[in-house]
């Protein structure tokens, strides 16, 4: 974190000391300034284009709302294959203009009180509450197919902007985001809503912003720019707030578009120190003096100051280090892909989000996997005994004791960490394959499954072993997923071309309408019931997958995009909890012996799995 510097112009307390909050800079909130983007864009943005170049783009900013604006279904949880082709749509024009991107998602959080102030569940029907939920796979098919298509990626322990910037001023080249606080920064910045694809001339048209334009076109210094932001930044004082000091400035205040720029043209025709000795006199207590200060210093010396970090580093070399007893095992490994975002509140905070829809009457559907989090929690602490936190929403949680009497720690040295020196060892001890074996697992009838999908049956199998505690029978939500795993990656797999494609045409035909979603016949088989331990599923299917990542990849990594679509499963299962499952399967695929033969031999060894 980088330390302000004091100078004889900060306001003074009378022991002597800054008014403001802390000498040092933590991530402090979201820049909120109404209207600067449409100023931004419309007068103070030169059009460009971009062909044959490089771009970074913030994936937190930009990717982090996709499967809402997709408009595909949710309800019964993601589908991931159709998501897949709408975000290959959307890049494909950054492949059509040769342009290459980099794109940097947020993992953690600094302010962790913040994060858990935000957070809230919602309780989902379609009657009285029929909002959008993100599905429990969007976030990690997103980074899927962004890899499946090539692109560079990384994830930053905590925020994106920093790293953007970093590696922004390395290549030499823009920012894109929607995001007013890359106004303050030093890259060049284009707003994604300006861009265009222009089929002549096969380039990105846009408009792109930048910093140092910006200051000689209207006479401002840095200091003078973010004493604009500090007035304007309606995320620390509301809107109307500075608007008496401003009127004594003659800056109008309404409409708001005008106000920006008349306070502009203010700043440029004063000094700083009159600036300042205005602001002085409307910060009446120590508390706004603070404030306001506080915000100034993080904006310079954001503007002024970024060094590279690991993301950085990693995106251009494609490596990073990690030595013996490396002290920043667990930053590397995050960026290296290694360790889950997931993991990093866990980690850093003992904190983990619960999931996002409950049902009021019953247990958080995450608890079911809550013993592969102890798990990956246990080996990265060592397995030093502690708690960590489950967040339902800001007021409640439920701390979780990371003793776990049925998997032992297993056998290796360290003094941290197993993961202290690095992944290049860890397969070998066998981490995954250890936890496996604690819960009644057979890992040898895996050697008979495909190798991309032996991380989902592991889930499949942790999740029904559970739920036989509960003396509940899951075979048939179970088997709908198998089916879906089928389908999507031998049937309906557009990647490739298989010789089989006649067979396959044939079970399309008969298996399509289960992928149809229809509003009414949605509300009509809607069950809460179904649905809680679908999302039960879902939640061991992808921990499973995150705990064989952290453990060194014994395994091929889920292809989600190739294993799960939420209304297929959904669909299949309600008619497979109506009749008899083996009919149901003989019919789907009674027109193509070789891929019936298949499904049976999965469901066989599924069941071998079981010690």
């Amino acid at each position: 974190m980088a330390r302000i510097a004091q100078s004889e112009r900060e306001p003074f307390g009378p022991s002597g000391h800054p008014f403001y909050i802390s000498q040092y800079l933590p991530s402090g909130i979201k820049m909120r300034i109404i209207h600067y983007p449409k100023l931004i864009e419309q007068e103070e943005t030169v059009a460009t284009s971009l062909k044959n170049c490089s771009v970074v783009m913030d994936g937190q900013n930009q990717l982090h709302y996709m499967y809402e604006k997709s408009r595909i279904p949710f309800v019964f949880g993601c589908e991931t294959n159709k998501y897949a082709e709408y975000l290959k749509k959307q890049f494909t024009r950054f492949k059509r203009a040769n342009v290459k991107c980099y794109i940097l998602f947020k993992g953690g959080d600094k302010d962790i009180e913040k994060k858990i102030k935000k957070f809230q569940q919602e309780f989902f029907d379609f009657d009285t509450n029929c909002v959008f939920v993100p599905p429990i796979f969007s976030k990690d098919a997103t980074v899927e197919v962004i890899k499946a298509i090539g692109i560079d990626y990384a994830f930053c322990v905590t925020d994106t902007k920093d790293e953007c910037v970093a590696l922004a001023l390395k290549l030499e080249c823009p920012i894109i985001s929607y995001d007013i606080e890359y106004c303050f920064r030093r890259a060049p910045y284009i707003p994604s809503s300006t861009m265009k694809f222009d089929d002549r001339t096969k380039s990105i048209q846009c408009r792109q912003f930048k910093l140092r334009n910006f200051l000689q076109k209207n006479s401002l210094t840095e200091e003078k720019t973010a004493i604009f932001a500090a007035l304007t930044d309606i995320s620390v004082f509301p809107l109307e707030f500075f608007d008496s000091l401003l009127e004594t400035w003659g800056v109008s205040c309404n409409p708001q578009y005008v106000k920006l720029r008349h306070l502009i043209i203010w700043l440029s025709n004063h000094s700083e120190q009159e600036a300042r000795d205005g602001i002085s006199t409307k910060l009446t207590t120590n508390e706004d003096r603070s404030k306001f200060w506080f915000n100034y210093y993080k904006i310079l010396t954001n503007m002024r100051n970024v060094e590279p970090g690991h993301v950085t580093e990693y995106l251009l070399s494609s490596n990073i280090p990690i030595m013996k007893q490396d002290p920043e095992w667990f930053e590397k490994g995050v960026v290296c892909k290694h360790v889950s975002p997931v993991y990093i509140n866990l980690y850093k905070w003992k904190v983990i989000d619960g999931s996002w829809v409950i049902d009021e009457k019953s247990e958080d559907s995450i608890f079911l996997s809550i013993d592969l989090i102890k798990y990956a929690y246990n080996l990265m602490t060592n397995f030093r005994e502690g708690k960590f936190k489950v967040y339902q929403d800001a007021n409640r949680y439920i701390e979780i004791p990371t003793h776990d009497p049925n998997v032992c720690r297993p056998v290796y040295d360290c003094k941290e960490s197993v993961f202290e020196n690095g992944w290049d060892e860890v397969k070998q001890l066998k981490l995954f394959e250890h936890f496996l074996t604690e819960n009644c697992i057979n890992i040898d009838a895996l050697n008979k499954l495909p190798p991309d999908c032996v991380v989902l049956f592991t889930g499949l199998i942790y999740f029904a072993l559970k739920k036989e505690l509960e003396s509940e029978d899951v075979t048939k939500e179970v088997y709908a997923v198998i089916l879906s795993y089928v389908l999507l990656s031998l049937v309906f797999n557009t990647e490739t071309c298989s010789k089989d494609w006649r067979e396959h045409l044939k079970i399309q035909r008969v298996a399509a309408k289960y992928f149809q979603y229809d509003e009414e016949e949605a509300k009509r088989i809607y069950n809460g019931e179904i649905y809680k331990k679908l999302s039960e599923l879902q939640f061991c299917i992808q921990h499973m997958n995150y705990l064989n990542t952290l453990c060194g990849s014994p395994y091929e990594s889920i292809q989600y995009r190739k294993m799960y679509n939420g209304t297929l499963v959904y669909n299949m299962l309600c008619e497979m909890r109506k009749r008899d499952v083996e009919d149901f399967v003989n019919e789907l695929f009674q027109m193509t012996p070789s891929v019936l033969a298949l499904v049976k031999d999965l469901f066989e060894i599924y069941q071998e799995l079981f010690l």
